[in-house]
């Protein structure tokens, strides 16, 4: 069982349950790692609650008088109970990208330096290689439907089928000097969306075998777009990370001016929208995490909630660091990174995944595994 630094106080009972997911995905250089809850006695639920913290308190009648349970110790007993059950360590190089399957959670795709895309099945304890998958760096993969996407810097954006095992090219680049570096899905899945290495974005009509519909011009003044993320309820809405550097967000039904730009002191490695699309979260190259709350009301000159997180710098953003929302809540986010501290004391293990409170930037507990060799760039809860 994995050790968990607390910082709270001890844990108080709840009066509520807390849905969540009680397994996760991480990659720790080569490996893919698979995550779940202990199997403890199963407790009756306190409420009938479905969907979130929030609902769970709705339910209640809170009115903001009485004092709630601090949600950081409810959830320091839910992460207190994970250990790495599997890992897979077929990859020959850094694993640079991953997806969970959205209906069959044990199956994972991912991506690494030297071009392969592998799924893994942590049910079967199976590993299955794409043939001709591409020849350097995978930027990202995405399961759809029956299918895998997956887009690379040998300037290819490829489509698998999963029943017959034949690849298709989607998108070509023109020269050697394009690349693909971000790939992402809308929010009702009839539009894929990618980025390049030249400020373009690239559409494709999921409804027409992901044909090549649109590009835009060059954005962000023709610098590299690191990632992007669409937003999950507003499915023309999309950001952007760069190395202008800049965080960007555009309508894709007009791509020629940004709906807000917001410039920043360092390049941009990582965006994401929250589960609810309320908060956005950046991670830049200077170890720091950029989170906008309250994204309606966010007028271009807001400044982000700003957290200082450290890593590896003789290893910094080899495979860029990419956080992730706690699913079903707007508050809490994780991030793998390196704990200087115990790295000058000479204390292992010194590469711990850290939970975060978005809303106060106060940590609310890190779950660490001895057997990392590397930081965990990459997360994913399913």
């Amino acid at each position: 069982m994995p050790d968990v630094e607390d910082s709270e106080p001890e844990y108080v009972e709840p009066v509520f349950q807390l849905n969540r997911p009680e397994q996760y995905m991480h990659l720790s250089g080569r490996s893919v790692c698979h995550w779940h809850k202990q199997k403890t006695k199963k407790t009756r639920p306190r409420g009938p609650y479905q969907h979130s913290f929030l609902s769970s308190l709705m339910d209640r009648g809170f009115s903001g008088k009485e004092k709630p349970v601090v949600l950081s110790s409810i959830f320091r007993k839910a992460v207190g109970g994970l250990e790495v059950s599997a890992v897979s360590s077929s990859h020959p190089k850094s694993v640079t990208c991953m997806d969970v399957h959205p209906s069959e959670n044990l199956l994972v795709a991912a991506g690494d330096k030297l071009g392969n895309v592998m799924l893994h099945n942590f049910h079967t304890s199976t590993t299955i290689s794409l043939e001709n998958a591409h020849n350097t760096y995978i930027s990202d993969v995405r399961f759809f439907q029956s299918s895998v996407l997956s887009a690379s810097y040998d300037g290819l954006f490829k489509i698998y089928d999963l029943e017959t095992s034949v690849g298709s090219v989607l998108l070509e680049s023109r020269t050697d000097r394009e690349a693909i570096t971000s790939a992402f899905l809308n929010a009702d899945s009839s539009c894929l969306v990618a980025g390049d290495n030249i400020g373009r974005l690239h559409s494709f009509d999921a409804r027409s075998g992901f044909q090549h519909v649109s590009v835009s011009g060059k954005l962000h003044g023709g610098k590299k777009i690191t990632r992007l993320h669409t937003h999950p309820y507003q499915p023309y809405l999309v950001c952007t990370g760069s190395t202008e550097p800049s965080v960007a967000m555009f309508d894709l039904r007009n791509l020629t001016t940004p709906i807000v730009k917001l410039q920043q002191d360092a390049m941009i490695t990582f965006v994401e929208f929250s589960p609810l699309g309320d908060k956005l979260l950046a991670i830049s190259k200077n170890d720091a995490l950029l989170i906008w709350n309250n994204l309606h009301q966010m007028p271009s000159a807001t400044k982000p909630l700003t957290i200082k997180h450290p890593i590896d710098p003789k290893n910094a953003f080899t495979v860029p660091s990419r956080g992730a929302w706690y699913p079903f809540h707007e508050d809490i986010i994780a991030i793998g990174g390196m704990k200087r501290d115990a790295v000058d004391k000479g204390c292992l293990p010194s590469r711990p995944v850290d939970f975060f409170k978005a809303s106060t930037g106060d940590k609310i507990c890190t779950l660490y595994d001895s057997r990392a060799t590397t930081i965990s760039n990459i997360l994913r809860f399913h």
